[in-house]
């Protein structure tokens, strides 16, 4: 047994250390062996697997993107039932704002989807972001990202200030990443879990 593996009992500082470095083996090993053990505990909580499976997958996601900030003499495992618990407790006072694309997650998720199909389903979820966009926004961010055209190209297309094109595009890259935010947590596991 490798010094940073763990059981049910106990996680040790080295995993926790390897986890904070980067290491993904080491956070797919604590994944594994504590998500059947969190996924009931917050199960009794909400009663839904899949509120329950999302809460989840937001905490992993989350340690994960501030892994660095990690105490290796802190204790990780009570930590993650702490969380769990108090994002539960959450959920059952606000039902209706946990999670939005809680099927989505759960197919991005799964073991047999193709890289091909994640991508898809990706560049899906992006492009109906992008078509929400006001008229004159939408038109602005796709002649800058999709004509590859500059912001004073575009101005001068459209009769409009540089500015104009600016303040527009700014508007656009705000609306895309609220809408898009929920993506960040799938996208750390795709990289994670598929290794793509």
């Amino acid at each position: 047994m490798k010094l940073f593996e763990i059981n049910k009992y106990h996680i040790s500082g080295n995993l926790v250390k390897e986890i904070k470095e980067g290491n993904e083996h080491s956070f797919k090993l604590l994944f594994t062996t504590l998500w059947n053990p969190l996924l009931n505990f917050t199960f009794r909580i909400v009663k839904d697997v899949q509120i329950a499976e999302n809460i989840l997958q937001d905490i992993f996601a989350h340690l994960w993107q501030n892994r660095q900030n990690l105490d290796e003499e802190g204790n990780l495992k009570s930590y993650l039932y702490t969380s769990a618990k108090n994002k539960a407790l959450n959920h059952l006072k606000r039902p209706d704002t946990y999670f939005e694309s809680t099927d989505d997650n759960e197919y991005l998720l799964n073991d047999e989807v193709t890289e091909r199909v994640i991508n898809e389903e990706l560049e899906t979820a992006i492009d109906k972001a992008i078509d929400s966009l006001p008229e004159k926004c939408r038109m602005i961010f796709k002649m800058n990202k999709n004509d590859k055209l500059t912001y004073k190209e575009i101005a001068d297309i459209l009769n409009i200030s540089q500015k104009t094109v600016e303040t527009q595009m700014s508007r656009a890259l705000k609306k895309l990443r609220i809408m898009l935010a929920h993506l960040a947590k799938v996208i750390i596991f795709i990289k994670i879990f598929f290794h793509l």
